[in-house]
């Protein structure tokens, strides 16, 4: 049995590294005997670390090639279709699922956060990618709304959990060190464009967080290539904070988040790391996926992208005054999540499982095991 497996892997962000490394995990239990080829930005780097095949993402014949040979292509986790980040996200997802059609492959989409998807283009593409998949499981009930939106109305659509719901934690030295401390608040930010340059007051916020709250202080860049300038500015402008770049593994980078006692989250993936090692938030929403991650594990300090460094200070401040409360609040939620996490695999894997090629996992909620509840 061969998978193919298709998202924004071998591109440097922990979020989607952490997707990619919960599906192999959950391939491993389920299908040990499937090889797996990872469409990859650096498919020698994903070689290495995952010991699976890989071909670069945006060269055609290595993609022909290996769908020939392929049973299944998964497509996801993560926010692959949305027109936010460039025009070109939609077509070349939606391409790589309209070429495994072609093909006679059949497609599951896996546990994918859905848009925005502001262009009649992307809604069109995106209808005509999603709607022949033989499995079909989104992460939030917005982007099963959405989907609806857009003009599919199929029934077999499973609310499953991000992925990353699913790993364990690894050890590393870096979270010993920020473990040996006695209070810790994380930083996980990213460039975002709010009209003015928010660096000053949020390197202000997190002074007071170090002077007037006693915590240490410390900027995580998730996706380096994009975070590790602002986080080491930021870290400068600070003064005594830490700097950790997340070149390490997404069971490590989880390990790293889970040794602090707050987490200040803009990336999606801080917070799923945050909620998952039981660690209490504050959210920046730059993204509908911010909110909607939010509701599903309890996280109420919820702040809108260039959101003052005063008001970040003070929701920081009364998250802080009341963490242990937080955490109490969250484990329950978390515990379903992770369940909807491991489940995604097992819907992901049923075209293979059930034998039945494409259209074979339609209704598969109905018979089988530990599915989570379709969306309605």
């Amino acid at each position: 049995m061969r998978i193919v497996v298709s998202g924004y892997h071998g591109m440097g962000n922990t979020g989607d590294e952490a997707v990619l490394e919960a599906f192999l995990q959950g391939v491993r239990k389920v299908l040990p005997q499937a090889r797996l080829t990872v469409l990859s930005g650096d498919p020698e780097s994903t070689e290495r670390a995952y010991g699976v095949d890989s071909v670069s993402r945006t060269h055609l014949p290595s993609i022909v090639r290996a769908l020939r040979d392929a049973d299944l292509l998964v497509s996801g986790g993560g926010s692959l279709l949305q027109d936010v980040t460039g025009p070109f996200t939609v077509p070349y997802y939606t391409g790589i699922m309209l070429l495994a059609y072609l093909m006679r492959v059949p497609v599951a989409v896996y546990a994918q956060g859905l848009g925005p998807l502001r262009g009649r283009l992307s809604r069109h593409l995106a209808r005509i990618g999603l709607s022949r998949a033989a499995v079909l499981s989104l992460r939030d009930a917005e982007s099963v709304q959405l989907l609806r939106q857009i003009g599919i109305g199929r029934r077999d659509v499973h609310l499953v959990a991000d992925p990353a719901f699913a790993l364990s934690p690894q050890d590393s030295p870096e979270a010993r060190r920020i473990g040996d401390r006695e209070g810790v608040v994380m930083f996980a930010l990213r460039p975002w464009d709010v009209g003015r340059d928010i660096t000053p007051e949020y390197a202000e916020c997190a002074r007071r967080v170090r002077v007037e709250l006693g915590a240490d202080v410390v900027f995580v860049a998730f996706h380096p290539c994009a975070d590790l300038e602002l986080a080491k500015r930021l870290a400068e402008l600070t003064g005594g904070a830490t700097v950790i770049t997340f070149d390490m593994t997404p069971g490590q980078a989880l390990g790293v988040v889970g040794s602090a006692q707050l987490v200040v989250g803009m990336r999606l993936h801080s917070l799923i790391f945050a909620a998952s090692a039981g660690v209490p938030a504050v959210a920046i929403e730059y993204d509908p996926k911010v909110r909607a991650l939010c509701e599903r594990v309890g996280t109420t300090h919820v702040l809108p992208a260039g959101v003052s460094g005063d008001v970040l200070y003070e929701t920081i401040a009364r998250a802080w005054s009341a963490r242990e409360r937080l955490r109490a609040e969250q484990v329950l939620s978390v515990d379903e999540l992770r369940e909807g996490a491991r489940v995604a695999t097992e819907l992901a894997l049923r075209p293979l499982l059930d034998g039945k090629g494409e259209g074979g996992a339609r209704g598969c909620g109905e018979g089988g095991r530990r599915v989570p509840r379709r969306a309605r």
